[in-house]
This record gives structure tokens, sequence and C-alpha cells, in this order.
């Protein structure tokens, strides 16, 4: 990205552009600080204590936000969700768990991370607590939020369903 793509040069000027003018650059530092810190992580940890971070991404639209996070290698079963009792953060935590056990093995070379993990996002809406739903398929998760209309609502944990 430049610095080009980062600033609105006239023509016709949409909402992204008139209500977050920073958010092109925001997610850059963003994605720069996590490779850093995925960079620090892999050289100078062993693999055991490497730690397994999902990818996300939130989409908004009108009515509904739509979080999609790559959990390759977990099952519905080994990711759990929670919403904020002000309903305006989730929580993603689980664990990827190693399909074999190491003992006296040595890795030539690994890049494969394991063990558990949690990201707690916040929500540029306050959504319905009770209409969340979350699907699982082929190693992806999918939660469709939709906006609540009143600015109350209570927390609660969010079943994530096999999606056949």
């Amino acid at each position: 990205m430049t610095l080009r793509d980062l600033v609105h040069r006239g023509g016709k000027q949409t909402p992204e552009h008139v209500h977050h003018p920073w958010d092109n650059l925001q997610r850059e530092v963003n994605h720069l600080f996590d490779e850093f810190s995925r960079g620090l992580t892999h050289s100078w940890t062993n693999t055991e204590e490497r730690s397994f971070a999902p990818r996300i991404d939130v989409v908004e639209s009108d009515d509904a936000l739509e979080l999609t996070a790559e959990l390759p290698g977990l099952t519905e079963k080994d990711v759990e969700l929670s919403l904020s009792s002000s309903g305006d953060a989730i929580t993603l935590r689980g664990e990827k768990r190693s399909s074999r056990e190491r003992t006296a093995e040595h890795s030539y070379y690994s890049e494969r991370y394991f063990g558990s993990f949690e990201r707690t996002l916040a929500l540029c809406a306050v959504v319905d607590a009770a209409q969340i739903k979350a699907t699982f398929t082929d190693g992806v998760l999918t939660v469709h939020m939709p906006k609540a209309h009143a600015p109350e609502s209570q927390g609660r944990r969010i079943p994530v369903n096999l999606e056949s």
C-alpha cells in the first residue's frame, strides 16, 4: 500500500471516505504489527511455545456485522464464542491440539502452530445478542450478528453449529 492509496482524490465521495478516512491506514498498521509479532514468535521461540492466532475478517452492512475466522484443523467443538454484556465486543477462544505427541522426536522444520487462543474484537456497532448465528464449515467460522435496534443488549454464549 502506498500513501496514494490512503488519500482520497476527489470524485464521488462514498460513505467510507466521509466517515472513516483512516481505516485503511489503521488496517495496514495492525497488519504490520501482527506480521512483526508473528516473525518474532517464529524466530525466537521453539515450536512448542508458539501459539495459534486465527485470521479474522469483520464486514459491516447496513443491518449486520459478519465475522469470518479461518480455523484450519479445528471443529465446532474446539471453538467458544461469547458476546460482552454491552453487546459491543465479541470473544473467540479455543484450542488447536496437536494430532500426535512428540517425545524424543526431533523436528527438522515446523511451521504449524498448536495451543489455545483468545481474540476479543471491539465491534463498531452494538449487536442483538438473541439473533446472532454462528456456523462452522470446512475450517471456517462465520458469525452473523444483526445490529441491535435498541442500545441495550445482554451478553451471552453463542453456540457454534456444524453446517451440513
